[in-house]
């Protein structure tokens, strides 16, 4: 029986902006980031640099401490899933980003018996969850191009996600279907994993690949799943047309949709558009702005704090973020750097329990520069996800 061991995150402070080169005149900055290893079960796990410039190459080395265990997953920031080297195993290579680059390893355990059969040679070993040891030995295919399948007329589709979707490094699945309705994919329930193309922070959007059967597919479903395509991570979209024309695109709505767990479930939606990411939008730097959050009578009635979780490529501190400064008993406010974050979540923490949170808000940065700005709870009532409203502050 296999047992999954998940590496849990702690608290880390959030190091930007280090290296000054100053004269009587001007003032250089270089961008930096910093590398936080969070701790894991069973590995031991060391990386190339401890900290650079932004770009900087680098590499984890995981380490387990028996064959028994085995590495499921590595992500950059809660974000950015990481790949085996082709060359050196358990050699992970990474690109600094700037800030706090945080790194997570899952581990799995799967017993592995080692035959004493000259055929099979003593270096050789074989995976027995249940049955007997055997010399025959099936050649197991290692992660790479070669491995893909092959198809006579292979469609290539691209998809987008949305900030609601990628939350947690979340992965996407496609399942495939032929003229008849039938499921073509390897994988009936997640669907076949998509590649991960690049990360667009200002937008805060994914975009993922993957080459399909043209000859066999007729429709496809995008699958929202963990990082690896192991499991259901509780979204799909409707069943859509495979695409006709090059760089066609899905684009995913920015409507949260959420399965469920009853009948009729919902589906997320999806456009139709074009892969160009050289039209994608930038970050814009209009400074620090201040943030208020404005409460409401049944949220001051919750046990705990008012914090607020920002993000951006990497968060700002770990969830649930950090405490808001009381302003009065319903107002509080937190600075927020336009230039590294784009979303922000509030929400009402006791001791170390979440009591309550608000969806993953981007926060308009559309009011010129250095501005305070409000959110105020839409809602007289406690709805879960509660979404916000912004305006303009005036004390």
């Amino acid at each position: 029986m296999k047992k999954r061991l998940f590496a849990f995150v702690f608290a880390a402070s959030l190091l930007t902006l280090g290296l000054y080169c100053c004269s009587n005149t001007t003032t250089v900055e270089e961008e930096t980031g910093t590398v936080t290893i969070l701790p894991v079960e069973h590995a031991s796990v060391t990386s190339s640099i401890t900290s650079g410039k932004v770009g900087d190459e680098g590499y984890l080395t995981i380490t387990p401490e028996s064959k028994d265990y085995r590495v499921m997953d590595v992500v950059q920031n809660d974000l950015f899933k990481l790949y085996e080297d082709e060359n050196i195993k358990y050699r992970y290579p990474f690109t600094l980003k700037k800030g706090e680059n945080t790194f997570s390893i899952t581990m799995y355990y799967e017993e592995v018996i080692e035959s004493d059969s000259d055929i099979i040679g003593p270096t050789n070993e074989e995976i027995i969850p249940d049955g007997e040891l055997s010399d025959e030995l099936d050649p197991i295919p290692t992660p790479g191009e070669d491995n893909k399948p092959a198809f006579e007329n292979p469609v290539r589709v691209y998809f987008k996600d949305s900030s609601w979707w990628n939350q947690s490094a979340a992965g996407v699945g496609v399942i495939s279907y032929d003229k008849s309705g039938n499921i073509i994919s390897e994988n009936t329930t997640l669907g076949d994993q998509m590649t991960h193309m690049s990360y667009n922070a200002a937008g805060g959007f994914n975009y993922f690949y993957i080459d399909i059967d043209g000859d066999n597919a007729e429709s496809i479903q995008f699958i929202r799943t963990d990082g690896n395509c192991t499991s259901f991570w509780g979204a799909k979209t409707e069943i859509l047309d495979v695409p006709e024309e090059p760089n066609d695109m899905y684009i995913l709505t920015d409507v949260e949709s959420w399965y469920g767990d009853s009948e009729p479930h919902t589906l997320a939606t999806c456009t139709v558009g074009k892969y160009d990411p050289t039209n994608d939008p930038v970050i814009e730097n209009n400074g620090i702005y201040t943030l208020y959050f404005e409460t409401k009578d049944w949220w001051d009635e919750l046990s705990g704090e008012v914090y607020c979780y920002i993000r951006g490529t990497s968060p700002k501190t770990a969830w649930p973020g950090e405490a808001m400064t009381k302003v009065s008993d319903t107002l509080y406010s937190i600075e927020f750097d336009t230039s590294l974050y784009m979303n922000c979540i509030f929400a009402k923490v006791n001791g170390t329990t979440v009591t309550y949170q608000t969806a993953d808000i981007k926060v308009p940065t559309t009011y010129g520069e250095n501005a305070s700005i409000i959110a105020r709870l839409n809602s007289d009532t406690k709805v879960d996800k509660d979404s916000v409203t912004w305006s303009v502050y005036e004390a």
